[in-house]
């Protein structure tokens, strides 16, 4: 069982009680947006040289929050990982529902302060 599911029916009543009659909390991937799709095509390693990420409308965001390297803010999107389907990631509740572009190299290039040109390519 996943640690983040132990500790929901630990902590929360409601669940505890539920996990009694057997239903218990489910985990989910995060919501996979068109910058999650672009950044998960990059390798961690290069993620971490993309610097100075700025979200956008462009991006798919309403925010104008700066990100120290890619790698942070894939993580903020929600990473690899799994989240409890009771969790509402930050990234989730600024995200453009309508947007549907997909997001390229360049575009995310435009959104950086430094970003590799080997990337571009």
């Amino acid at each position: 069982m996943h640690p983040k599911i132990l500790k929901r029916i630990r902590t929360n009543p409601r669940a505890h009680l539920d996990s009694l009659h057997g239903k218990l909390p489910k985990m989910r991937r995060p919501k996979a947006t068109a910058l999650w799709l672009c950044l998960s095509k990059v390798s961690p390693r290069d993620r971490l040289r993309i610097i100075g990420v700025r979200l956008s409308p462009a991006l798919g965001y309403n925010s104008s929050q700066v990100f120290g390297n890619a790698e942070q803010l894939f993580n903020w999107l929600g990473g690899s990982g799994e989240v409890g389907d009771w969790e509402v990631l930050p990234s989730e509740t600024r995200a453009i529902n309508s947007f549907q572009s997909v997001i390229s190299m360049e575009l995310l290039a435009s959104n950086s302060s430094q970003f590799p040109s080997d990337l571009l390519e």
